[in-house]
């Protein structure tokens, strides 16, 4: 596939490239930008639930750690995030 934007590639670098209708050429528009936000909404909500069944792995070890999953996942999500 050769289709690129001066070597970029992704959804926004190919939607510079449209160059149809104004009507078209909106609703291509909105759908790349749609197909960004699902991809940066992939990659908030993947690392969240990854560390929360990590955590939540302490559980079947010991059941004294229950109340304390979500306070840990939000303690070591802060901690790699900031």
């Amino acid at each position: 596939m050769r289709a690129d934007n001066r070597g970029e590639g992704g959804i926004l670098a190919l939607m510079a490239l449209v160059k149809t209708e104004k009507r078209r050429r909106w609703v291509l528009i909105a759908l790349g930008l749609f197909g960004a936000a699902l991809l940066y909404g992939d990659g908030m909500i993947t690392p969240a639930i990854t560390v929360l069944s990590a955590v939540e792995g302490l559980g079947v070890a010991t059941h004294r750690f229950d109340h304390y999953v979500v306070p840990i996942t939000l303690a070591i999500l802060v901690a790699i995030f900031l």
